[in-house]
């Protein structure tokens, strides 16, 4: 990510997300389900998606949204981005919804 929290057009790019439960850090291992999805800014088309195993990584009490070259071929401006986790004592609930910026690039 960039210094100012925008990821690049055309570049990897990682979104680190630490899991916590009213202060205390959840085990990403142990989550049932977690979905990413990449929305155009008005929510009216879903543009990328992954999911735990295809795109998101388990790392204790962090998730890892790997993006790669060609998820980010196309994209800038503003979107709107969010994460849903599904656990088993929790059960589901969102870890964040926001927009997010992707800078354009020349290569």
């Amino acid at each position: 990510m960039c210094s100012d929290g925008s990821l690049l057009q055309k570049n990897q790019g990682k979104i680190i997300v630490p899991l916590t439960h009213e202060g205390s850090e959840l085990d990403a291992r142990k989550l049932i389900s977690a979905t990413y999805k990449l929305y155009s800014l008005n929510k009216k088309q879903v543009l990328l998606e992954k999911s735990i195993g295809n795109g998101i990584e388990t790392d204790g009490p962090i998730l890892v949204i790997n993006l790669d070259d060609e998820d980010s071929k196309n994209l800038t401006g503003t979107y709107y981005h969010e994460l849903t986790i599904v656990d088993g004592v929790l059960g589901r609930r969102t870890a964040f919804q926001q927009e997010i910026r992707f800078k354009a690039t020349r290569n």
